[in-house]
């Protein structure tokens, strides 16, 4: 009876009421889930219900006199995302746009603390990666994180509005998100959560293509520094974290113990699904495609992880994939155009030596 009871007030927009309402979908259908065991509890729903309408009702009111939520952009595995206008910033409209992380009732605090332990010093080393600019305690609520709002679309927006990407595109951002998790990796950290809905593509007309992929959501992100916490480890010895078909097995059994090939392993099943239309059917990749690729693919998504190449590896590989085939690509246009241009200059000498005499 609780979630009639906290349904969010009526007054809310559509766009500002379907994450609400999706997540409500969501939690009654793990209600009614077959499995007992797989079905939450009486209170583990009722503190849900209270959450989301806190949530709702935090719309429109400045968190700290600073933060005006404006609605609710998504609600994850891990909390909600609020779009918000930091009021403190009058001279541009997009940079006074922030996005407000607020974290579930029952998150753990020392996840949170790691996430923003895992952002802040990815985020020193690249542009790539999602920008923390605040964190603060509400009451009643709990911890929340500040991240700069990216204006755009998500990977996984794309790819449902295009079905299969183009391989060079495809090929160019999971390039750069190679690139990007290198960075994360040289400093400790594993996201063990790449997929598409974690990447965002905004305009950046500095970059060749006028676009940069960000990576986002470092929530259940593995940083090697901080682990284990005062004698305790943040991620439980056979806890299962990440998402079904980007997950590497060994993150499956045991999230513990996954490393920088987990992610290694998920950035193969993303580009693989880019590619193919769908997610892979390991052992078996059906898609007849670059055998190049192919390889490589195949290498990423190994069950073993001491078999898979490390990112470094990774991104030399896709950058030389990408460059021969735009290279390819190029000598065809070229052969093309030198073709045309023959057959022009046949027809012009064949209308003149057919051309009548005019002596």
């Amino acid at each position: 009876e609780a979630i009639p009871q906290q349904l969010p007030p009526s007054d809310l927009s559509d766009v500002e009421r379907e994450p609400l309402v999706q997540y409500l979908r969501e939690l009654i259908g793990e209600m009614l889930t077959i499995n007992p065991p797989f079905r939450p509890s009486v209170q583990h729903v009722a503190t849900r219900a209270q959450w989301l309408a806190k949530m709702s009702s935090m719309i429109g009111s400045p968190i700290e006199g600073r933060y005006r939520p404006e609605r609710v952009l998504s609600l994850g595995g891990m909390g909600a995302v609020l779009l918000a206008v930091d009021e403190r910033v009058s001279t541009n409209e997009v940079a006074a746009k922030v996005a407000i992380k607020v974290p579930y009732p029952e998150s753990d605090k020392a996840r949170i603390g790691q996430e923003i332990t895992a952002i802040i010093h990815a985020g020193q080393k690249s542009n790539d990666i999602v920008e923390i600019v605040d964190r603060g305690t509400l009451p009643e609520i709990g911890p929340y994180i500040v991240m700069r709002f990216l204006e755009g679309e998500t990977l996984k927006t794309r790819m449902q509005k295009r079905g299969m990407l183009d391989v060079q595109e495809a090929l160019l951002i999971v390039e750069r998100l190679a690139v990007a998790l290198c960075t994360i990796h040289r400093q400790g950290i594993f996201h063990r959560d790449v997929k598409p809905e974690n990447v965002m593509i905004v305009a950046d007309p500095a970059m060749p293509n006028g676009e940069r992929y960000k990576l986002l959501d470092f929530g259940i992100a593995r940083v090697a520094s901080v682990e284990p916490t005062r004698g305790k480890r943040v991620t439980s010895v056979g806890m299962r974290m990440g998402t079904h078909g980007y997950i590497a097995p060994e993150q499956n059994i045991d999230a513990s113990t996954a490393t920088s090939k987990a992610d290694v392993f998920s950035l193969g099943a993303m580009l693989y699904e880019m590619v193919s239309g769908h997610l892979p059917a390991l052992p078996r990749l059906r898609w007849h495609g670059s055998p190049a690729l192919l390889r490589l693919l195949a290498r990423m998504m190994d069950d073993s992880p001491e078999n898979r190449p490390d990112m470094n590896a990774v991104y030399e590989r896709l950058h030389q994939i990408r460059t021969r085939r735009t290279l390819l690509k190029r000598i065809g246009l070229v052969i093309a155009i030198v073709g045309v241009g023959a057959v022009a200059l046949l027809i012009i000498a064949t209308r003149e030596t057919n051309a009548p005499d005019s002596t």
